[in-house]
């Protein structure tokens, strides 16, 4: 009951920040809900499990090693990016409606690290995906509410592709335990079809090309503080998420790991592509990720092909996974340290620092965590039969990361951000701080967590082969940098909007329905002209756009959904508590 408790703690504060006369001390308590979940990572037995067969289907919580490292990372990020979310947002009167979608999509992100049955990892992960809706949609302008619109479209469409695909892991396995979810998706007869249904709705989580266009538009509109959580928590979401469901280690899937490896090339060089034509900082982060997702990508593929090599695909995705949040977190909230510094030389330059070594850390800089990953990466891949292409993919992409984070340095570099430093605004502890200790955790974390015992961090870290090769792409990359530089006009000689494909997407619709009445007249052309060219083409659209603005503004009222949603909820766990 403990666990439950633990897991449940930001759910009841959120529901009290619906109660004005709470909502001061939930807001207050918000960011650190999340350190009892920190402590029961740290500190709870080894493989331990709970039942609960009173809940919902009868829920299973346990913690193995991969979801004990993944969730110390995850509930430390989601602590420092509440304090600092609380602080840059204490001027905003709204900013209560933050801190409930910010404690709804925490509960569904910590759950679904420690939940270890399909139902609940099916309600977790919903909780999760719908509640981030208000944090992309908080700043209520015109980019966020688009961003949103699109973002709950890829949010529908891969909550029904995982439910198809639940449903079916059930029907085959005959068990709700996900501990037997990648045999029994091994020996399934519709195992094609399950596995598409998993890596299309995962894929939409972790953006994944194409699924990926609502990333550069949600990074940019929501605050600094949800997007670093949401940088970091979707991508772990949904590698875990593959980890847990995918046949992992009991087939090998030739097939759909060259698959995997193909798509993750191509988002590989996409995202760094496309991120270069980027002037906004928080677009470029976005592009990186994409970017790095799909170096992650090509590692899942590689685990497909590998089935007795499934410790080494764990050992490699989640702390890959893991870094990559806490370096983006980073970098998420260094943009919201540089909107408050100010005119003061010594703090941009401390923040500019701090820049430079997160951006070095994502690329894979020597001595950092990114060097020791990108050498387990390599250690993995030379087991398949694409161990020479891997060999140049892992330096090709640390150049391709090295001039984006050349250009996101050129843009989000205090000097540049100084115009824009809001009223009365000041550098404080509670902003500085936060951002710093995710520096350390993400540049660090190689030396104190054990990532994979089978892999020896110390011979990656310090042997000169090692060093070398993390150093020339770097090398490699400055070198076009410096050149972008002297020229200026060649990073923005293809400007490509933000979202890209979704821009095409959204042109074909308005074009279809400026002339979606040319349809009814080519089929109904027989009929009476007054029904095809006024009454049905008119009247029609019309009651079309009232409803469409009707439901659009009734799901506006968030607050009010919210409350009903927590209402049944507390409803529905009070039941279940008394009567057992």
């Amino acid at each position: 009951m403990t666990i439950l408790v633990i897991i449940s703690l930001p759910l009841l504060l959120a529901a009290a920040v619906l109660f004005p006369r709470l909502r001061p001390m939930a807001v207050a308590l918000a960011p650190w809900s999340a350190l009892p979940v920190l402590g029961l990572a740290f500190w709870s037995p080894s493989h331990f499990a709970v039942e609960l067969p009173w809940l919902l289907l009868g829920t299973r919580l346990g913690l193995d090693e991969v979801g004990r490292i993944v969730l110390i990372g995850t509930s430390l990020l989601w602590t420092l990016a509440g304090v600092s979310a609380r602080v840059s947002l204490s001027q905003d009167p709204r900013h209560h409606r933050f801190f409930f979608a910010y404690l709804v999509t925490m509960t569904g992100i910590l759950g679904l690290f420690i939940v270890q049955d399909l139902p609940t990892f099916t309600v977790f992960y919903a909780l999760m995906t719908f509640a981030a809706y208000g944090l992309i949609l908080y700043e209520d302008n015109p980019a966020a509410q688009r961003a949103g619109r699109i973002y709950l479209i890829f949010a529908v469409i891969g909550e029904a592709l995982l439910v198809e695909a639940v449903l079916l892991i059930t029907a085959a396995a005959g068990s709700q335990e996900i501990t037997g979810v990648p045999h029994a998706v091994a020996v399934a007869p519709t195992r094609s079809l399950i596995i598409t249904l998993l890596l299309a709705g995962f894929g939409i989580k972790i953006g994944v090309l194409p699924f990926h266009v609502w990333i550069p538009l949600a990074y940019s509109s929501a605050p600094t503080g949800a997007s670093a959580v949401l940088s970091g928590s979707m991508v772990m979401a949904g590698f875990l998420g593959c980890i847990r469901l995918l046949p992992l280690g009991e087939i090998s899937l030739p097939a759909w790991g060259i698959f995997c490896i193909t798509s993750g090339t191509i988002a590989l060089l996409y995202g760094v592509s496309v991120g270069l034509s980027q002037k906004n900082p928080r677009t470029i982060l976005a592009y990186s990720s994409i970017s790095q997702v799909g170096l992650m990508t090509t590692g899942l593929g590689i685990g497909m092909m590998l089935p007795e090599g499934r410790p080494l695909t764990l050992g490699m995705l989640a702390p890959y996974a893991l870094h990559h949040a806490l370096v983006m977190g980073a970098l998420f909230l260094g943009l919201g340290v540089a909107q408050m510094v100010s005119a003061t030389v010594w703090q941009g330059r401390m923040v500019g620092i701090g820049f430079f070594v997160a951006a070095l850390t994502l690329a894979g800089a020597p001595l950092t965590s990114g060097a020791v990953l990108k050498g387990m990466f390599h250690s993995t891949a030379a087991m398949t039969l694409w161990a020479e292409q891997v060999s140049w993919l892992l330096p090709i992409a640390a150049i391709g990361i090295t001039v984006l984070m050349g250009r996101f340095l050129r843009e989000a570099w205090p000097p540049a951000q100084s115009r824009g430093i809001p009223h009365g605004a000041r550098l404080t502890t509670g902003i500085w701080l936060p951002w710093a200790i995710l520096l350390l955790c993400g540049g660090m974390s190689s030396y104190v967590v054990p990532w994979n015992p089978l892999f020896e961090p110390s011979a990656l870290l310090w042997s000169p082969i090692a060093v070398w090769g993390s150093l020339w792409p770097l090398l490699m990359g400055g070198l076009l940098v410096w050149g972008l530089e002297r020229k200026p006009g060649r990073c923005g000689g293809l400007p490509i909007p933000p979202g890209d494909l979704v821009v095409c997407i959204e042109w074909l619709v308005h074009r279809t329905q400026e002339r979606w009445h040319v349809i009814p007249r080519m089929v109904l052309k027989r009929w009476p002209s007054d029904l095809v060219s006024r009454w049905f083409p008119q009247k029609s659209g019309l009651w079309i756009s009232s409803i469409i603005e009707e439901v659009e503004g009734r799901l506006g009222q968030w607050m009010v959904l919210g409350a009903a949603f927590l209402f049944l909820a507390a409803l529905f766990f009070s039941f279940l508590i008394t009567a057992t």
